[in-house]
């Protein structure tokens, strides 16, 4: 997986044995303790795929992801209809049956960690454009996608809620003081251009 045309040169490889992310850290303690001890089982039991990312042959990033489904609610939709959200570009056919659905086809990002000495370079939002066009390419010929879906860090001392408002997700529930995160989404159909409904 590699996107085209940005300035970043950091390229995606598959992992099978988290082994090679031995001598990674994000510095945030939890994800670190997973990465090490817990990842493993994820890629073993087919929960998720893990991609390292890497700048010529050095690890600065990884990525996990993994299906998922969305489910909107009519205030979501009302939401998503509003001026202030981008608006997705369906043709007219396909209207009334993508405002109709219950759920819809997602990709979560299931973890997401920059190696520390790395963050604040644009590596974290390199990642979710990269993630989004490869879910949306007409060769992508697993399953259909119309959302990128994550359960943010929401903790007293590391909070990702603010990154990914920064990368077009929005919160798809309450904040919650007795849950570690918060779950949120993020629409990458194309988005329809306001100017022509003027």
């Amino acid at each position: 997986m590699k996107p085209s045309g940005h300035k970043m040169q950091l390229r995606f490889e598959r992992i099978r044995d988290t082994s090679v992310l031995s001598p990674f850290y994000s510095g945030v303690p939890t994800m670190d303790k997973f990465i090490h001890e817990g990842l493993q089982w994820c890629i073993d039991y087919n929960y998720c795929h893990v991609y390292a990312v890497l700048e010529a042959e050095e690890i600065v990033a990884m990525v996990a992801l993994s299906y998922d489904s969305l489910i909107l609610d009519s205030n979501d939709k009302e939401e998503m209809q509003s001026s202030f959200f981008p608006k997705p570009d369906i043709s007219y056919g396909y209207k009334d049956t993508f405002w109709a659905k219950a759920n819809y086809p997602a990709l979560e990002i299931t973890y997401l960690a920059v190696r520390e000495d790395k963050r604040h370079q644009g590596i974290g939002e390199f990642i979710i454009e990269a993630v989004a066009q490869k879910a949306l390419e007409p060769s992508q010929n697993i399953g259909g996608c119309q959302f990128l879906t994550v359960e943010a860090y929401n903790q007293h001392g590391y909070n990702a809620v603010g990154f990914y408002y920064h990368c077009d997700f929005v919160a798809a529930e309450l904040p919650n003081p007795n849950k570690e995160t918060l779950r949120m989404y993020k629409l990458i159909l194309p988005a329809k251009d306001l100017s022509s409904d003027l």
